[in-house]
């Protein structure tokens, strides 16, 4: 939400406290990357919320890092045909 009030305020920059919840949901998707919890909906979600998050902030390379990691993700997952991710999560991936 901070992301989006800053957008709407033209600030630069995300306050110390959300950054700091940032920095939690990447490093924990990135503790999961190596166990069967990889490819958990909820990892998905996160990456899907960092992409956005660096469209808002005009963050091109926050953007192309996380959109990268979710196309390697769907990769090592199998595909998109192996995925059991819920619609909507689907639609948003392949865009």
């Amino acid at each position: 939400m901070d992301t989006l009030n800053a957008f709407f305020r033209d600030a630069k920059g995300l306050s110390r406290q959300t950054a700091l919840h940032l920095n939690t949901a990447v490093r924990s998707v990135s503790a999961r990357l190596g166990t069967p919890k990889a490819f958990e909906e909820s990892n998905f979600l996160v990456v899907n919320f960092m992409i956005v998050q660096g469209l808002v902030q005009e963050d091109h390379t926050s953007t192309v890092i996380h959109r990268n990691g979710l196309m390697q993700m769907t990769q090592l997952a199998g595909g998109f045909s192996s995925l059991h991710l819920d619609d909507t999560l689907m639609i948003k991936i392949c865009k």
